[in-house]
């Protein structure tokens, strides 16, 4: 094979490379995006939040608002904090309107209880969908 066609191999080669590098890197940073979108919509569907979703200089802003289905259940997250001590209700970070930690503090809350023997899916339907109130009873 000549020198001619080694070189036009070794070029094709080398394009094909960079376009699937540029690919596959594009490609992970919208599977990051979709992600970072996929845990804010469970945040606003669980809570009942409204959104405002929006870019700046090529990058994703997402703002969270109450509705008054929040505040009904934020009343009922109140009621549970009082009757689990491992459920934390964050009064500062929910006035802040920072609903990403109240959402990681209630999920660290409700595994704790399931770790210490509680019906972790009773209490999150209570706190969510307004079932019926759990009873402060170990299941261990």
């Amino acid at each position: 094979m000549g020198d001619y066609k080694r070189f036009i191999i070794l070029v094709a080669v080398l394009v094909i490379a960079h376009f699937s590098i540029h690919y596959y890197a594009d490609r992970e940073e919208d599977g990051e995006e979709n992600g970072v979108l996929r845990y804010y919509s469970s945040i606003v569907s669980d809570f009942h939040l409204s959104s405002d979703y929006y870019m700046v200089d090529d990058s994703p802003h997402i703002e969270l608002y109450p509705t008054e289905f929040t505040q009904e259940i934020l009343e009922r997250w109140k009621w549970v904090s009082e009757d689990f001590s491992e459920i934390n209700y964050p009064a500062e970070a929910i006035e802040q309107n920072d609903w990403l930690v109240a959402y990681a503090q209630l999920t660290e809350g409700l595994n704790d209880i399931a770790e210490k023997g509680y019906q972790q899916e009773s209490i999150r339907s209570y706190i969510f969908f307004d079932t019926e109130r759990p009873e402060v009873t170990n299941n261990n």
